[in-house]
């Protein structure tokens, strides 16, 4: 069996370019991890839905919902399980509520829709109320509104700050779950014994220590179009690329972009080659300058056994890729709370007629009475940018804009390269400083707010 599987293989590694996949954003979506990693979340809450709806623009609701756990519990009945039944504004907001709040191993279950938590940035809220904990909804409210596009598409953007991850981490590591929110199956463990390069499980987790050691637990960068090689011990290239040890009988996956992938959507794939059961793939390097490699035995059996190791060699890759380097444009800072303050605009649920109400009390207040923005200085116009970004429903802006993040407004914790610092103690209009706010950095500068990268507003 294997040497039939190995002789299928050798036509599509050697000396074969593979065409590049759907764009990878589909791969990526909010990450957190316990090293020095920010937070790379996909970008994609509408302003409206998180502006107008039943769950945080109803005074009593939210003070229940931070008053209860973050748990399915919660929304079995009462005011939020009717918050999230009658309002589809409400459900989209707790998916992002929970990504925020939570860690990959809690999920809610609510409406019908189970959200699973991501980034952990407060934890605690699964299993009780924070009503009394100030910086957890401070932390939940800047990511909220860090992941708000009124453009309705789906970016990836770095997020970092005080506690969450370092400006300039070394080499960043790949993301691991889909913009749904499911981890990538591929990550998984196999339920039974499996076989091959193109199961889509078993595959080496990207939080493995033997895998980061291998150099396969990091996002590589490489020039768009050129060739690159990446192999495990063949000698398809002329000479060996990476070891394998002697036992070990490993296969390799590449994904273009910064996340794991599963099999129909991989750049680049392998069991063997050359006459070896060394794995071997060469391709072209995706337009976005970005691929993660994966790797997993051939053989993955259950229950699992103790597997071989290998490292990975390369030829055309320009290395590790940080996240400074991947996320170089500065946007702004967002911190505040939506859970506190006066409401601009007041949703609530008419139980006669069955309809949801929206009572606005001025179109010149934010819609949050305590959430605030400010943004990097190197901006054109950082006002029009930021109607852009925060505005839209009826002219109300979801935060109060403090302008340029410039001294007097908030500080910087400018690590190396200069300039990827992240931008710390933050001043609101109420006088207070918000040591919980978080920093937005962008692949390219108008991907938030334009289609058009020439458009005057998202200019640097």
């Amino acid at each position: 069996m294997r040497h039939v599987m190995l002789t299928l293989a050798l036509c599509s590694a050697c000396g074969l370019e593979q065409e590049e996949p759907a764009s990878y954003a589909r791969q990526d979506e909010l990450r957190r991890r316990g090293d020095d990693d920010g937070i790379i979340i996909m970008n994609g809450l509408s302003p409206a839905h998180l502006g107008e709806n039943l769950l945080l623009n109803d005074a009593h609701t939210r003070s229940k919902l931070i008053g209860s756990s973050l748990s399915t519990a919660s929304f079995a009945s009462g005011e939020l399980a009717t918050a999230v039944r009658e309002d589809p504004r409400a459900r989209e907001v707790l998916k992002y509520v929970v990504r925020c709040a939570l860690g990959p191993s809690s999920s809610v279950t609510a409406g019908g829709v189970t959200s699973v938590g991501q980034a952990e940035l407060c934890p605690s809220w699964a299993t009780g109320g924070i009503a009394s904990d100030v910086s957890c909804q401070r932390r939940v409210t800047s990511c909220l509104l860090g992941v708000s596009n009124v453009m309705g598409v789906h970016v990836p953007v770095s997020m970092r700050g005080a506690g969450v991850g370092s400006a300039a981490a070394p080499s960043m590591h790949p993301r691991s779950f889909l913009p749904s929110g499911a981890p990538v199956r591929s990550l998984q463990p196999c339920g039974a014994n499996s076989y091959g390069v193109r199961s889509d499980c078993g595959w080496g987790p990207v939080d493995d220590a033997a895998a980061e050691a291998a150099q396969v637990d990091m996002v590589f960068a490489c020039t768009p179009r050129s060739l690159v090689k990446v192999g495990a011990g063949s000698t398809c290239a002329g000479g060996p690329l990476g070891t394998m040890s002697p036992g070990s009988d490993k296969v390799l996956r590449v994904c273009s972009g910064i996340a794991a992938c599963d099999h129909a959507s991989a750049l680049a794939e392998n069991e063997g080659a050359c006459g070896s059961i060394r794995p071997h793939v060469q391709f072209t390097c995706p337009d976005s300058g970005t691929y993660v490699v994966m790797q997993r035995d051939y053989a993955v059996y259950f229950p699992a056994r103790t597997p071989g190791t290998m490292t990975v060699g390369q030829a055309g890759s320009l290395g590790p890729a940080s996240e400074a380097s991947l996320f170089p444009h500065r946007e702004g800072a967002f911190y505040g709370t939506v859970f506190e303050g006066a409401l601009g605009r007041k949703v609530t649920f008419d139980a006669v007629k069955g309809e949801l109400v929206t009572t606005v009390s001025s179109y010149k207040e934010p819609i949050f009475e305590r959430l605030y923005s400010c943004l990097d200085a190197e901006w054109n116009a950082p006002e029009a940018y930021q109607a852009r970004r925060l505005c839209g429903l009826g002219g109300q802006c979801l935060s109060d804009s403090q302008g340029v993040c410039q001294a007097g407004v908030c500080g910087v914790m400018d690590d190396s390269p200069a300039g990827s610092g992240w931008f710390s103690s933050c001043k609101g209009r109420d006088g207070l400083h918000y040591d919980e706010a978080l920093t937005t950095f962008l692949r390219q500068p108008c991907e938030l707010i334009s289609q058009n990268t020439q458009d005057a507003a998202c200019q640097r």
